[in-house]
């Protein structure tokens, strides 16, 4: 059955927008959580080389998609909670 891709999309919403749904206690938590996340995944080094070598920039209506393989991604089947086989 081939690969199981993750696509992580970078928003453009910012902490300062009005419109903004988290307060900042909130938003650092949410950051924590993915921090986390890519670090049992193993993934942490490439989301960092895509977000340095891409050219692309989140804007209004459009997200930057990084695309993340589960399978060789470290942290065991911690994975397999994300992907529907």
């Amino acid at each position: 059955m081939g690969r199981s891709l993750l696509a992580m999309n970078v928003m453009w919403k910012y902490r300062e927008q009005r419109s903004f749904p988290l307060t900042e206690e909130e938003y650092l938590l949410r950051l924590d959580d993915v921090a986390n996340t890519l670090r049992s995944w193993g993934a942490v080094a490439h989301v960092r080389n895509s977000l340095e070598t891409t050219k692309d920039r989140p804007r209004i209506g459009k997200a930057v998609s990084i695309f993340i393989d589960v399978d060789s991604a470290g942290g065991g089947k911690r994975s397999d909670e994300w992907i529907y086989k």
